[in-house]
C-alpha cells in the first residue's frame, strides 16, 4: 500500500489503477507457470518461486483497496461543494 500511495502522489490514480491492472496480469500469468510447472516437474525451487510471485500478486491489492477510496472522497468532495 506503500508503494500504491507514493505513486499517486507522483501521477495521476488512474495512471497507477493501469499500472497495477497490467502488472497483476504479469504476475498471475508468470505465478500460473510457476505453478505448472512445479505440480508437472517438482522441485523446491519452483515451489520458492511460486510463493514469490503469490506474494507479488498481493502487491496489486494495495492499488485494489486504496484507489477506490480516493474516487469516493472526491465525489464526496465534489457533493459537498455543490451544496
Amino acid at each position: 500500500m506503500l508503494i500504491v500511495q507514493k505513486l499517486i502522489k507522483k501521477t495521476d490514480p488512474i495512471k497507477v489503477y493501469w499500472i497495477f491492472g497490467i502488472y497483476s496480469l504479469i504476475a498471475n500469468a508468470l505465478a500460473f507457470v510457476a505453478g505448472w510447472l512445479y505440480l508437472t516437474r517438482g522441485g523446491t525451487f519452483l515451489q520458492i518461486l511460486f510463493v514469490f510471485f503469490l506474494f507479488a500478486i498481493g502487491l496489486q491489492f494495495g492499488a485494489s483497496n486504496i484507489i477506490p477510496n480516493i474516487f469516493n472522497a472526491d465525489i464526496l468532495n465534489e457533493l459537498e461543494l455543490q451544496t
